[in-house]
């Protein structure tokens, strides 16, 4: 599509659809910043998802719920880079703008595996919870069957359309009147889960953090700094996954500050918020995937991979979900050598 489609496509975007107008310049930047940062999500997701299915000893319950992130970001940001849909304003509704709108709902996917890592995390170091493997597969029925049914009964109930510049849900009527049931579903298909995961995540790691610097305070005082390794060394086993909630939050407070603005003041949108929200989400799974490649056992996996440092022999850094849950047990050599195989 050229730019000047893509000009009227974004001038009613969905970001400035209760009648707020950007300049021809501010909508470029918005375009470009889309662009820009959901093809660097979509390169290193990609990239994230090949490294996982290539190596082996990654395929442990928490780099596989990595993976299902990884997955859903990727899919998010192809919907993403799709071109404007302007052009199906005045035809029929296309397969492309189905696809689209679908591919979108990934996002809602993303947030669930956020939120499920931050619950995982929760589980191993405040409850000692050494089956939590179990609920892997509770994880998958709630996300896609929740993605599922917030995607398909819009449909079902003909809101899925042009909705600003990409396929979505509407929230206006053809005459620019808005559609309530259309901002409704909005809500529950995105919105909702976003701010609930904010909400959840900030609070899980308030009451992580509050569990850890008690625990340390007790090893110190009652075992001494033997103790207080050991604990720290098991820490590091699920450190992991200790990076994913804060992008969540991170992101999806942008999103949420310029949506409230556009609520208060749908006349006069924040130039700054809009492009902050474009680029925020659109980074949300670069971010995700650069935690991921930059882990020490992805790295140390890599190099045994290509054959770089063979010789070199490091001791285990990471133990089983299971050694954590025994709380100061120091592990057999046995079950140390079945770690550095298979650390989570």
């Amino acid at each position: 599509m050229d730019s000047h489609h893509a000009h009227q496509a974004l001038a009613t975007c969905n970001l400035t659809e209760k009648g707020g107008n950007f300049s021809t310049a501010q909508y470029d930047a918005i375009l470009y910043a889309n662009y820009a940062t959901n093809g660097l999500t979509i390169a290193l997701s990609f990239i994230s998802i090949v490294v996982f299915l290539a190596i082996k000893e990654l395929h442990k319950f928490s780099f596989r719920l990595i993976f299902y992130l990884s997955i859903s970001d990727f899919l998010f940001g192809l919907g993403m880079v799709m071109q404007p849909m302007e052009p199906i304003r005045a035809e029929p509704l296309s397969v492309d703008c189905y696809l689209q709108a679908w591919l979108q709902s990934f996002a809602t996917a993303s947030i669930f595996w956020g939120c499920f890592i931050a619950f995982t995390l929760e589980r191993v170091i405040r409850h000692r919870m050494d089956n939590v493997q179990r609920m892997e597969k509770f994880f998958h029925i709630i996300c896609w069957i929740f993605v599922l049914a917030v995607t398909v009964i819009p449909q079902a109930q003909g809101l899925i359309g042009p909705a600003g510049a990409w396929c979505w849900i509407k929230a206006t009527m053809e005459d620019g009147c808005p559609l309530l049931i259309g901002e409704v579903w909005r809500i529950i298909n995105f919105f909702g889960p976003l701010w609930f995961g904010i909400l959840w995540c900030a609070v899980i790691y308030s009451l992580i953090v509050q569990n850890v610097r008690i625990t340390m305070s007790e090893a110190r005082k009652s075992v001494g700094k033997t103790f207080d390794k050991r604990r720290k060394k098991d820490l590091k086993a699920i450190a992991r996954l200790f990076a994913y909630p804060p992008v969540l939050i991170v992101g999806g407070s942008i999103g949420t500050a310029n949506r409230i603005q556009n609520y208060i003041d749908p006349q006069s949108p924040s130039f700054l918020l809009a492009i902050l929200e474009v680029s925020t989400l659109g980074l949300m799974g670069a971010a995700n995937a650069c935690i991921f490649l930059s882990n020490k056992t992805v790295k140390k996996a890599l190099k045994k991979r290509c054959g770089c440092g063979e010789g070199r022999k490091q001791p285990p850094v990471n133990l089983e979900l299971t050694d954590i849950a025994k709380n100061g047990t120091r592990p057999s050599i046995a079950a140390s050598e079945r770690s550095e195989r298979s650390s989570i």
